[in-house]
Formats: structure tokens, C-alpha cells, sequence
């Protein structure tokens, strides 16, 4: 039982954490483009393949 509650708890903090994030690059997104490629390459790897792509 404990660990189903922990799985529930995980899964909604990394939702949230996920949501925040998006929120976040829809409010600044250069602010939280400069601090996340920091943090998280890959992210910023995402964001430069969803550029190239949304690129006329």
C-alpha cells in the first residue's frame, strides 16, 4: 500500500514539476530557455528540434 502511495506522489510531483515548466516557458521562455539548457541539455535539444520544425 505504501508504495502505491508513493508511486501516486512521484507521479503527480513530476506532473506538476512538467506543468510549472511549461508555464513558465509560456510566460518567459527566454529566461527559462537561458537557465534550463543549462540544467537539462537534452530539453534544450527538444526545443531545438521543435524550432527547426515549427521553421518555415
Amino acid at each position: 500500500m505504501e508504495n502505491k502511495m508513493f508511486f501516486k506522489k512521484m507521479i503527480v510531483f513530476v506532473f506538476g514539476f512538467i506543468i510549472l515548466g511549461v508555464i513558465v516557458s509560456v510566460l518567459n521562455p527566454s529566461m527559462y530557455f537561458k537557465q534550463e539548457v543549462v540544467k537539462y541539455p537534452i530539453k534544450a535539444e527538444v526545443i531545438k528540434m521543435n524550432n527547426s520544425t515549427n521553421a518555415p
